[in-house]
């Protein structure tokens, strides 16, 4: 799935992907599993429930005056065999070994994703605030030189302190993308590992 924005700043619509991506993110789901203790019919059973059937991705494509300028993966989410969808990959934790890349891809994930969240509020912060401060310039008190400057440069200077912030809170965005992606691709057979099953091909059955 893919979509293109064009026109405009860029900063614009990278703001605005990153404010829709933080406040969309889906609802969280429960899952359990029984471990590999439990009757094979049991495992099974589960496995046929929480089997993961694809991962849907969604594709942004930045345009400028009609030439590609940047792009950008969203991980949306894993459809499970049982019909429930995983949004949070964190989510995954409970049906999957706690040593296993799935469930190490899972924490990363989250972790770069609170880390992006807080970044990038704190640009806008910034930049709401230089542009008050640069709105303030219309209303304060000319000098006997002219109109008072102060307020546009001190502004200003806010305004593109918030640029790094939210370029730095960008990188970290798509590094829980990709630990997200790694998380669900990593994790069907995680979860074999968790319940005791082996695959042949298409056959799922108890491991020896």
């Amino acid at each position: 799935m893919s979509r293109k924005a064009g026109g405009g700043s860029l900063l614009c619509v990278g703001l605005a992907s990153a404010l829709v991506t933080t406040a969309c993110g889906g609802p969280h789901v429960r899952l359990s599993a029984p471990d590999a203790s439990a009757p094979p019919k049991e495992r099974l059973k589960a496995y046929g429930k929480l089997r993961p059937l694809s991962m849907h991705e969604t594709h942004v494509t930045t345009l400028q005056g009609g030439v590609p300028v940047g792009s950008y993966r969203q991980t949306d989410y894993l459809q499970l065999a049982s019909g429930q969808r995983v949004y949070h990959a964190e989510d995954l934790l409970p049906v999957i070994p706690e040593q296993s890349v799935s469930a190490a891809a899972a924490r990363e994930a989250e972790s770069s994703l609170s880390t992006a969240n807080t970044l990038q509020w704190v640009a806008v912060g910034l930049m709401v605030v230089g542009g008050m401060v640069m709105v303030a310039s219309v209303t304060s008190a000319p000098t006997d030189d002219g109109p008072n400057m102060t307020p546009v440069y001190v502004g200003g200077g806010i305004m593109m302190a918030g640029l790094p912030v939210f370029f730095w809170g960008s990188a970290e965005r798509s590094s829980a993308q990709d630990e997200k992606a790694t998380a669900f691709e990593t994790y069907d057979s995680s979860l074999r590992d968790q319940m005791g099953l082996c695959a042949d091909g298409k056959e799922v059955s108890p491991c020896p």
